[in-house]
């Protein structure tokens, strides 16, 4: 698992990767050679670092899970939206996973939640 860190690539996902925006996340998508690439944006929109880290821990716990049933060669870019502040881990993660099956980027078995419900 790899990660996006020069702008260039961010930028080339915005404008050539297809958008799959949910009420958490925006995704862009955009097809590559081989291997899986993500980046994560959080705006200071959002909050302060302490509260843009801990979704930016959460979506990348979430991709971590999500990682394995994605189809290779991809660049993804996740953009978080400000209604992901309150939620739990629970609802980021299945709305990223319905969010990536609608996008067709996950295969067809896919991820279950991780964690036990109490």
């Amino acid at each position: 698992m790899e990660t996006i860190k020069e702008n260039y690539v961010f930028k080339k996902a915005y404008n050539k990767g297809k958008k799959q925006a949910g009420k958490y996340v925006v995704l862009y998508a955009l097809k590559r050679k081989s291997g899986i690439r993500y980046g994560i944006t959080v705006s200071k929109k959002i909050g302060k670092a302490v509260v843009r880290n801990r979704i930016r821990r959460q979506i990348r716990e979430s991709f971590r899970y999500l990682e394995p049933y994605t189809n290779d060669g991809v660049d993804l870019v996740f953009v978080v939206r400000s209604a992901a502040v309150g939620a739990e881990f629970k609802t980021l993660f299945l709305a990223l996973q319905a969010q990536m099956k609608k996008g067709g980027i996950l295969s067809e078995e896919t991820a279950y939640y991780p964690y036990k419900v109490l």
